[in-house]
């Protein structure tokens, strides 16, 4: 059997022919490697330990256990089970639900995704940006900080349920475009209808891709790639003239400056020049307030589309009636080539003297004389540039969920202890806090105003504080007194080579970065040796020898922890896998049901 790294190439080489039709995918699911992958991305998500509706978690995952998938999958009985529907908080305080595969299914889902990535990804959109390798949040907020310039509308696009009302004979027709294996294209047919349970009870599913299934972002993706290939045209057919026309105006201020510039030049007395210099000011303000392009040019438009999922904006050049007549256009096909609606109470059209939300950023156009200072000493006008923002209530937002504030009755902002957090360790309380930070100044550091963080950090400074003081019983000033190193709030511990480590309470700098800010486990160019090495779960599985007793030629099984600081270091095993930095052991059936049993035998090691 090939090696899977070179059957996943030849399917992204023939992907650049030309209405190219895919056959025989449905044979490279026969290939163990792709499952060990499969399962050695999913390995490390604390997820994987909640039971599906079939009661499995990853736990016990094994060599015998894929073999056992690829078999169901050549007689083709395999049958993937029902989701088990959950639902987590979204953020304006209604449920969203998610559903939860099975582990096998997982496993499965995955290996079909990478099939599929193989297929799509490089003939997806440039301004497509969501659940796509070495693209975020971020790509998509800077291309649209440097390419909206001088937006007149924009329109904000909101598909009603989408991820709930994807068509399946529709995706599968989209599907069936590229690919001529109606094997594979049953098995994602499979995953659709699978279902899902709630209450014990099961639910059929007749439309839509569950939000919570690995497949489901990519599918989404493909499904929407049908929008983003309609907006290509719209643009194509909407954008209008080479350039934007000069502005009388600013030709006629220009001129003023260069005719008291010549006055200035040839006046010899110094009262008279000082006069002038004046009004040469007076000019240069009134010609900076403007821009040198006419706004108003008729003969002049642009569409500009960017897409995070189901999100989507719209820049428009243009008038109103271009915006309204665009929106309409999107809402008709969207309606009747994808069966989905385009709400009308959510869809916005917004001039740009206001600012608009798109990924939790605030986004407007600049309409001030303003500039800022460059590195050369220079100055930038801000004038008709986009300006991201960090919205005052996602701040307000963030401190209250992470426990750090209350509101008092006057509106005041009141730093508070972290209850949750009492029952942890010191390091562990700053870790968290350090981690929460990080986090919200990450995400919002492509913001103008996040020099602004530093006014509520001084609520977490406190929070910190009152969270220590009540896990001791003692009051704040004592605890800063004591944690207080450098300047800093700190925490000491020893390392295991016995040195004094200091962890401080991180406070920034909270700079403003020009560059994206990317999933650290999203690899720009594909790092083919991220599965390889000794210490990978793949090599691991494949070395058929038990971490723990020893035996060689055993059918080994993974166990698994949901986390290594929820070991207590009791038994031996525990001892074992907190040494090694591991959740995971490779063992032999036998010293796997022993484990469970707590009788496990004396520890040999591999």
């Amino acid at each position: 059997m090939q090696r899977l790294d070179v059957v996943l190439d030849i399917l992204q080489i023939k992907t650049k022919v030309e209405d190219y039709k895919f056959t025989d995918l449905y044979r490279i699911l026969y290939n163990p490697e792709l499952f060990l992958r499969a399962y050695s991305k999913k390995a490390s998500n604390e997820g994987n330990m909640t039971p599906g509706s079939d009661g499995k978690t990853i736990d016990g995952f094994s060599l015998d256990r894929i073999n056992r998938i690829i078999k169901s999958l050549g007689n083709e009985s395999y049958r993937p089970a029902p989701a088990r529907r959950t639902y987590i908080n979204k953020r304006n305080g209604k449920k969203r639900p998610l559903g939860i595969p099975s582990m096998d299914d997982k496993v499965v889902q995955e290996a079909v995704r990478v099939i599929l990535e193989c297929l799509y990804e490089p003939t997806f959109s440039e301004e497509s940006f969501g659940y796509r390798p070495g693209r975020s949040c971020h790509t998509a907020i800077l291309k649209i900080r440097d390419r909206c310039k001088s937006t007149k509308w924009w329109i904000e696009g909101d598909i009603e349920g989408f991820f709930d009302n994807i068509d399946h004979e529709i995706l599968i027709n989209i599907l069936r475009r590229k690919i001529k294996d109606e094997r594979f294209l049953n098995l994602i047919r499979k995953f659709l209808k699978a279902g899902y349970v709630e209450n014990w009870m099961y639910h059929k599913t007749f439309s839509g891709a569950p939000q919570g299934g690995i497949l489901s972002p990519i599918l989404s993706n493909i499904y929407l790639g049908e929008l983003d290939r309609f907006m290509e045209k719209l643009i194509q057919e909407f954008n209008k003239g080479a350039a934007r026309g000069h502005s009388n105006a600013w030709f006629s201020a220009n001129f003023q400056v260069k005719k008291f510039r010549k006055h200035y030049a040839a006046s010899t007395e110094l009262k008279e020049k000082k006069a002038i210099l004046g009004q040469i000011r007076q000019a240069e303000l009134f010609q900076r307030s403007m821009s040198s392009k006419d706004d108003m040019d008729a003969e002049f438009r642009r569409l500009k589309y960017f897409r995070y999922a189901d999100d989507f904006i719209i820049s428009v050049i243009g008038n109103k009636e271009d915006a309204v007549e665009i929106k309409q256009k999107i809402k008709q096909f969207l309606k009747e080539e994808l069966k989905l609606n385009l709400s009308d109470e959510k869809t916005f059209i917004t001039h740009n003297s206001k600012p608009i939300r798109f990924l939790g950023y605030e986004i407007e156009i600049a309409r001030s004389n303003a500039g800022i200072p460059t590195k050369k000493g220079l100055v930038k006008q801000l004038n008709g540039n986009v300006i991201l923002r960090m919205p005052h209530e996602r701040v307000r937002e963030f401190l209250l969920k992470n426990g750090y504030m209350l509101i008092g009755k006057d509106g005041s902002w009141k730093a508070k202890h972290n209850k949750p957090l009492t029952n942890l360790d010191e390091l562990e309380i700053i870790r968290s806090y350090n981690a929460s930070i990080r986090g919200f100044y990450n995400y919002y550091q492509l913001a103008h105003n996040i020099f602004t963080f530093h006014n509520p950090y001084f609520i977490i400074h406190q929070s910190f504080q009152k969270t220590l003081a009540n896990k001791y019983r003692t009051s704040a000033s004592k605890i800063r007194r004591k944690y207080t190193i450098d300047g800093s709030l700190a925490v000491t511990y020893k390392n295991s080579k016995g040195k004094i480590v200091i962890n401080k309470l991180f406070n920034g700098p909270f700079k403003r970065s020009e560059k994206a800010f990317v999933d650290v486990n999203v690899d720009l160019v594909p790092n083919k040796l991220i599965y390889t090495g000794r210490g990978s779960l793949m090599a691991r599985l494949a070395a058929d020898t038990c971490e723990w007793c020893g035996a060689s030629q055993a059918d080994l099984e993974m166990h698994h922890v949901r986390k290594l600081k929820g070991l207590k270091g009791k038994e031996l095993w525990e001892r074992v896998m907190i040494a090694r930095q591991r959740k995971t052991l490779a063992l032999c059936k036998n010293c796997h049901v022993d484990l469970h049993k707590g009788t496990l035998r004396q520890y040999v090691g591999c």
